[in-house]
């Protein structure tokens, strides 16, 4: 338990390091200027690249695999030292343990959502070392919006059996995910149609479309859910009508609109399974949170368009907002420990 604890506070310290190294990139203050260029990779291997880890090792019952995640982790300690070259080969070894744990489930669950994690992983492990090999930024960000949207995918099917949804939607989902594979590179609007497509199939099938007329907790990840298809739809428009978006929107409406509202409709899933631990979760500071990260969002975005001068400072207020759901939920679960031992008869 003690190592889950360490690991955990080392991805949320990674999230910090990296928020604070893409608000000097956007020109917001100039903390950490020297690894601002590496915001992506701490981003998404020393952050989510070992809360990842974490998540699926813990069901291992054999300890030692507990210690795994660090490999991405201590990436971030190499990026803080300056040596940039060693971090990023840390998260090449990352990934190639994330792909061995992944080929592991595979064997014990023969099916189409674990042979998908073995793809994120793999997609995961060649996104971090092109970038080691040939500094190929554009490759290598495609590469991990690859693995990020394959492990969500995943993650949503597995969670599909409890709707039934049929093998067809199924098949058709996996269609729209080989074709944006295919087209990563060889072309954008192919590429941006499929990213669209996947965002229309699951805003009409995923289970978030039923979470949202349950009760809580179900409501608030369902609407944490659909803010987040809304971007992915918003990401694909942005590749197939470039002359209408701009760097930001095209990159953020992925890593930030998509990806981190999968992160708060998880969140509460992932804290209490990772910790073993139960959370009271406070839904209006949630709900608070949520909704003003969409508004900044937007606003940011159209900053880059309309009213520049204002981009960094709402990157800022963004980075800032993002952290406040993290502290919200880690503040419910310290409520939860501390009301539960004033409980306890050996108090």
């Amino acid at each position: 338990m003690f190592i889950r604890r360490i690991i955990i506070l080392i991805s949320l310290f990674s999230l910090v390091v990296g928020l604070t190294a893409g608000i000097t990139r956007a020109g917001g203050f100039n903390l950490l200027f020297y690894i601002n260029q590496y915001h992506f990779l701490i981003m998404i291997g020393s952050f989510l690249g070992t809360l990842i880890t974490l998540e699926r090792v813990v069901t291992i019952e054999n300890k030692v695999f507990h210690y795994l995640p660090l490999l991405n982790g201590s990436s971030l300690i190499f990026f803080l030292l300056n040596e940039p070259e060693i971090a990023n080969l840390m998260l090449v070894l990352g990934g190639l343990i994330l792909t061995l744990i992944f080929l592991y489930f595979l064997f014990s669950h023969n099916d189409l959502v674990h042979w998908l994690f073995l793809l994120s992983g793999i997609a995961y492990t060649l996104g971090m070392l092109v970038f080691y090999l040939d500094k190929d930024l554009f490759l290598s960000v495609r590469l991990l919006e690859m693995f990020l949207l394959i492990t969500i995918i995943a993650e949503r099917l597995e969670l599909s059996k409890f709707i039934g949804i049929s093998n067809f939607k199924k098949y058709i989902l996996l269609l729209f995910l080989i074709l944006s594979g295919f087209f990563l590179k060889i072309n954008e609007i192919a590429y941006g149609v499929s990213i669209i497509l996947i965002a229309l199939w699951l805003m009409q099938n995923d289970i978030a479309r039923i979470n949202i007329k349950k009760s809580e907790p179900f409501r608030f990840r369902g609407i944490a859910l659909m803010f987040g298809y809304f971007w992915l739809l918003i990401n694909g428009l942005t590749i197939v009508l470039p002359k209408y978006s701009t760097y930001d929107l095209q990159i953020h409406s992925f890593f930030l609109g998509f990806v981190m509202n999968m992160i708060f409709a998880h969140t509460s899933i992932i804290l209490p399974a990772v910790l073993k631990v139960k959370i009271k979760e406070n839904y209006f500071l949630n709900y608070t949170v949520l909704i003003t990260f969409q508004i900044v969002l937007i606003l940011r975005f159209l900053s880059t368009i309309l009213f520049g001068s204002s981009f960094p400072h709402l990157a800022l207020i963004n980075a800032i907002v993002l952290l406040l759901f993290f502290i919200v939920n880690l503040f419910s679960i310290l409520s939860e420990k501390i009301h539960k031992s004033l409980q306890s008869p050996n108090f």
